[in-house]
């Protein structure tokens, strides 16, 4: 009996001593102001602090390639609830973009198997993205594939993107037309609840490719 209650006790010590601590870790955290010296003193508020953050509601994201698992821990940490996520079509198409530009060009040897034809090449991954053909020449209007080509199209001259004049028109240069344009200005908000505009005209410089 002596013994259970001497147990009793240790166990309350125990608890009281880690709350103790708890609260000390607490405070060094948020002071910020934890030794690099006194890092291993403090291994067990740390311990408890994962442990907290383990067993806490709390969600939490894991991004891969083109998608998202997300998770969340649900307390007391006796449940963990999982799904896939579709990333954005924009995130989707800046990965597509990337294995297009790195895409590997093959060939079919005489085993009727993808060889690369550039031996210099490291070969492709299961990931990688292959082609067998050249792409046409999208810079100038073809009907038979559906290319429109790039005349007329309006570029950006001081860009070094894919919407720059010297990318977007392939190299033959581009015209300067000054147009004017109407746009909504010095907007003001009424209360309550309208927001009135005035129009202006401007003239700017629109560039095209020739």
């Amino acid at each position: 009996m002596k013994a259970k209650q001497q147990l009793t006790m240790d166990s309350k010590q125990e608890r009281r001593d880690g709350r103790a601590q708890h609260i000390k870790c607490q405070r060094r955290i948020a002071d910020d102001a934890v030794p690099t010296d006194s890092l291993l003193s403090y291994s067990s508020c740390w311990t408890m602090m994962i442990l907290l953050v383990l067993h806490a509601p709390l969600p939490a994201t894991c991004s891969t390639a083109i998608g998202n698992w997300i998770f969340r821990v649900n307390a007391p940490g006796s449940l963990v609830t999982c799904w896939q996520q579709l990333a954005s079509f924009r995130e989707i198409g800046d990965f597509m973009k990337d294995k297009y530009d790195g895409a590997t060009e093959v060939r079919v040897n005489k085993r009727g198997r993808l060889q690369v034809k550039n031996a210099q090449y490291n070969l492709p991954t299961a990931n990688d993205l292959v082609y067998l053909d050249e792409s046409p020449d999208y810079c100038l209007r073809n009907k038979t594939i559906g290319s429109f080509g790039t005349y007329g199209r309006p570029c950006n001259r001081t860009s070094a993107g894919m919407d720059g004049c010297n990318l977007m028109c392939c190299g033959r240069g581009y015209n300067t037309l000054k147009t004017t344009v109407k746009e909504r200005c010095k907007c003001k908000f009424h209360w309550c609840c309208h927001v009135e505009c005035k129009t202006c005209i401007k003239t700017v410089d629109v560039h095209t490719c020739k």
